[in-house]
């Protein structure tokens, strides 16, 4: 499908063809960057209440970040489409609630609606309701559910959670210490790509803790590679390494 079929698609009133002529303006993928063609179709689509409209509604508004109201408006969009049962939108809302973008900070909310989220399966969500217990925000701290909510995430192949399994095995948190087990989640996680879980292989190695004998070699392996992986995702998200 060519984009000209797209924009004619969307022009006829189809509402997945105007979110995708949303973006394409929005973007400037395939057409010119054009904001005020991209809000209106953003609007023809939101005339249908669909949940995924609103959520590209709350982060057109959230990424432009000119006033304080814009944040207000993102927050009111993603929680439209979150009270539809969206659970990228619940997991925003959440964000919202922990961090105060456009309401109040309410860490008893933001747990509420990261774990609609997380009970949907939304990853996200599910590394963020487990740091929020780890850390005691919006309930007591329980490590327990720290750790089954991470593990629901790595069961899944996200990386970050399964770096962060390791670490609750080596320190015991949340479940029995087990070094065997902590040096299989590191494992896990680095061959997915966690620059950290490379990080800690490498401290691993050089010191022969978790049971391993001390490897220099292979430390200097894993140094190496979170070193490159560390520099691509800071390329990535155009973050200054030092």
């Amino acid at each position: 499908m060519t984009f000209e079929e797209i924009f004619d698609i969307a022009d006829f009133g189809v509402p997945q063809a105007q979110l995708i002529a949303f973006l394409l303006y929005a973007n400037g993928w395939g057409a010119d960057q054009d904001s005020k063609k991209a809000l209106q179709y953003l609007q023809e689509a939101l005339t249908t209440r669909d949940p995924l409209a609103q959520y590209c509604a709350g982060s057109y508004f959230a990424s432009r970040k000119n006033a304080n109201q814009d944040l207000v408006t993102a927050f009111e969009w993603y929680q439209r489409s979150a009270e539809q049962g969206f659970a990228p939108a619940q997991q925003m809302v959440s964000s919202c609630y922990q961090f105060g973008h456009g309401v109040g900070i309410d860490p008893r909310k933001a747990l509420e609606w990261g774990l609609k989220a997380a009970r949907a399966g939304y990853v996200p969500a599910q590394l963020g309701v487990a740091f929020m217990y780890h850390e005691g925000i919006g309930a007591a701290k329980d490590l327990s559910s720290s750790f089954k909510w991470n593990m629901e995430a790595a069961k899944k192949g996200n990386a970050d959670a399964a770096c962060q399994m390791a670490g609750m095995y080596e320190l015991g948190e949340g479940v029995a210490r087990d070094e065997n087990a902590a040096l299989d989640w590191y494992h896990r996680a680095a061959q997915k790509g966690s620059w950290n879980a490379h990080s800690s292989l490498a401290a691993v190695y050089r010191s022969g803790r978790l049971g391993v004998t001390p490897d220099p070699e292979k430390a200097a392996i894993h140094e190496r590679t979170a070193k490159k992986l560390k520099a691509k995702l800071a390329k990535t998200l155009g973050v200054q390494q030092n």
